[in-house]
């Protein structure tokens, strides 16, 4: 894996269009902020008790197939999140739990992967002195695309509030081709 590919990866994988929004799509789905906040209890727990099973597998399986199951997870969890616009499942907080805690899975895998990956090409490279000055772009891209994606979410979600959803398992599911 070059440069190129590893920071489109990491563009592709920060794209949360959905973040600034999320509230406002689940008032609209009938999940009260009590529920919200126990899928966000969920989400944090669940992200905390799977990144150290996570990081082991990661280990024995490879960083990027590691990485590309964490973006197969979070693409599948913005997909069904959006087609939920097709199903009447409003109010239904279990289907909600279990998507939201698909992607705290996604993040867990993602988590630590794409920094040690990158450690270990600069080291296979004799460039490891440069680690800090690649994370240091590899933090700036990540929050450039974070916060372009969350804007651009707003005005998706104008459209319609599931939209920034599909996009975001579009984004997700490229970066899991372009990691393998």
């Amino acid at each position: 894996m070059g440069y190129l590919s590893y920071f489109l990866f990491i563009i592709l994988s920060n794209s949360r269009f959905s973040r600034s929004i999320l509230l406002i799509f689940m008032i609209n789905n009938k999940i009260t902020l009590f529920q919200f906040g126990l899928i966000q209890l969920s989400y944090y727990s669940i992200r905390f008790l799977s990144e150290f099973p996570s990081g082991v597998l990661a280990d024995y399986i490879k960083r990027k197939y590691s990485m590309a199951i964490g973006s197969l997870l979070a693409s599948l969890s913005g997909i069904l999140l959006y087609s939920t616009s097709f199903l009447d499942i409003s109010g239904y907080f279990w289907v909600f739990l279990i998507l939201f805690s698909l992607d705290a899975m996604a993040s867990s895998f993602l988590s630590g992967s794409d920094q040690a990956m990158l450690y270990d090409y600069l080291k296979r490279k004799g460039l490891e002195s440069k680690y800090p000055k690649f994370l240091g772009w590899r933090e700036a891209i990540a929050a450039i695309s974070l916060g372009t994606t969350t804007i651009i979410g707003g005005f998706l979600a104008s459209k319609s509030i599931n939209l920034p959803f599909l996009w975001q398992g579009i984004l997700f599911l490229l970066a899991t081709l372009v990691i393998l």
